[in-house]
C-alpha cells in the first residue's frame, strides 16, 4: 500500500471508536438464566436470532420475545436491554480527538454490526460523552447493518460504501476488530488493519504487518 494514496478510512465501532466488552453482557445474562438454561448463553452472539437483529430482520420487541422462548423466561423488556448493552463501555476521548484530527485529511466512514438495542444505546451514550449530539458529526456518513439488511463479513455491505461514496478501493482502509472482517476486505484487495480488542486505546497494538502502514496515515 502507499499510503499517499490513501484518501478514505472506513472504521468499525465496537472496540474501534467504542469501548465494548461481551463477557459482560454474557455475564448478565448468566446470572438472569436458570441453570438448565446456561448453554444458550455461550451461543448467544452466535444464534439465529442475533443474526437476523443484526440484519434488521427482525424488530427489538420480536427480538426480545423470541429471546424469551429461547431462554424459556420470563424477563422484562427493561431486563433483557439492560443485559444486551451491558457489553457497552465509553468512547475514549484520544480517540474522539483522533477521528477530528483524521477529518482534515481524509473522508471518514463508519460501518458497524449492531442491532436496534445497542444503537439507542451508544447513541445516548456518545451524546452524553462527547460535545456532538450523534456519530454523524465525525463522519461523513454512517452506515448500521440492521438498517443495510447486511453485515460484515458479507462482501456486499463493503460493496455498498464503495458505490454509493464512489470511493477507489485502493484508497480505501478499513480498520475493524473483526479478523473475518478483516479477511474479507482484503480479498477483495482494500487494506485492512486489525485492531487488536485488548489494546487500551485505538492506537496502541496493531497487527504486526499492518502497523508500518497505519502509522503513515496518522
Amino acid at each position: 500500500m502507499n499510503s499517499k494514496n490513501i484518501r478514505n478510512l472506513i472504521f468499525d465501532l465496537g472496540n474501534v471508536v467504542l469501548n465494548i466488552d461481551t463477557a459482560l453482557t454474557l455475564n448478565r445474562f448468566a446470572e438472569l438464566l436458570p441453570p438448565s438454561q446456561q448453554a444458550i448463553n455461550a451461543e448467544i452472539f452466535h444464534h439465529s436470532l442475533f443474526i437476523q437483529f443484526e440484519k434488521g430482520l427482525v424488530s427489538a420487541q420480536t427480538f426480545r420475545a423470541d429471546l424469551r422462548q429461547i431462554c424459556q423466561v420470563d424477563w422484562t423488556d427493561a431486563a433483557i436491554d439492560e443485559a444486551w448493552n451491558a457489553l457497552i463501555l465509553d468512547f475514549p476521548p484520544a480517540r474522539i480527538q483522533l477521528l477530528k484530527n483524521l477529518q482534515k485529511n481524509y473522508r471518514l466512514f463508519l460501518l458497524s454490526n449492531t442491532n436496534e438495542i445497542h444503537q439507542l444505546c451508544f447513541e445516548a451514550l456518545f451524546a452524553q460523552s462527547t460535545d456532538y449530539q450523534s456519530l454523524e458529526h465525525l463522519f461523513e456518513k454512517v452506515y448500521y447493518s440492521h438498517y443495510l439488511g447486511k453485515r460484515k463479513p458479507e462482501v456486499e455491505i463493503y460493496e455498498q460504501v464503495l458505490q454509493e461514496n464512489h470511493l477507489q478501493i485502493e484508497q480505501t482502509v478499513l480498520l475493524d476488530d473483526n479478523w473475518d472482517n478483516v479477511v474479507a476486505a482484503r480479498a477483495m484487495g482494500m487494506t485492512a488493519v486489525h485492531i487488536i480488542p485488548t489494546s487500551q486505546t485505538m492506537l496502541e497494538t496493531f497487527e504486526k504487518n499492518a502497523l508500518d502502514d497505519y502509522q503513515l496515515i496518522l
